[in-house]
């Protein structure tokens, strides 16, 4: 962040309403039961929150900025932000659970055991299981329509921003599941 950043309000405002969201989420992980479940929604929400970052743009230094901005972060509350915790969350358990289709029951329940939003969870993981396939884009097409509302997104012509979210994100998803697959093993030994 820069000097006028700080004049401006803008990390006290983001201290306040969005990082606030991420500290209150990561305790809740703490308290879940499951000696896979806590690794696997620290990272998840982690890689959420590095998503979020970018979107933002708060490092000035990522391509997102490109594609996207932000009209003014102060119209952006505090619920807004955990919402779009709750929506990346959702979307990487839903993508985790449909390659572990063994573990989709403990998953879901252990997300909505740290979620502040079931509802909207539910709500998404609803129209995510509309699509027959399981399509990256056609599911990613749903989440970044979600996330341009609540971070109130300004997107440049074209597909280039959901092109540029979509591979984001999965490329985060595979660290995640890189990460999990060496839990499991450690756990093992």
């Amino acid at each position: 962040m820069r000097f006028f950043d700080i004049l401006s309000g803008k990390i006290s405002y983001l201290n306040t309403n969005f990082y606030s969201n991420l500290n209150d989420l990561f305790q809740k992980t703490e308290e879940l039961d499951s000696p896979l479940a806590e690794p696997l929604f620290q990272e998840s929400l982690v890689l959420s929150h590095t998503i979020i970052e970018s979107i933002l743009n708060i490092e000035r230094n990522n391509k997102f900025s490109e594609f996207v901005s932000i009209k003014d972060y102060r119209l952006i509350t505090k619920s807004d932000f955990s919402d779009a915790y709750v929506i990346l969350l959702t979307s990487l358990a839903y993508q985790f659970a449909k390659i572990n289709q063994f573990l989709e029951d403990n998953v879901y329940s252990d997300l909505f055991k740290i979620l502040p939003n079931v509802e909207l969870s539910k709500g998404l993981l609803n129209e995510l299981n509309l699509i027959k396939e399981f399509d990256l884009l056609k599911i990613d097409r749903v989440i970044w329509k979600m996330l341009v509302k609540k971070l109130k997104i300004i997107e440049s012509p074209g597909p280039a921003s959901l092109v540029y979210f979509s591979g984001f994100k999965n490329i985060v998803f595979i660290e995640i599941l890189k990460k999990f697959k060496n839990t499991i093993k450690a756990t093992k030994s």
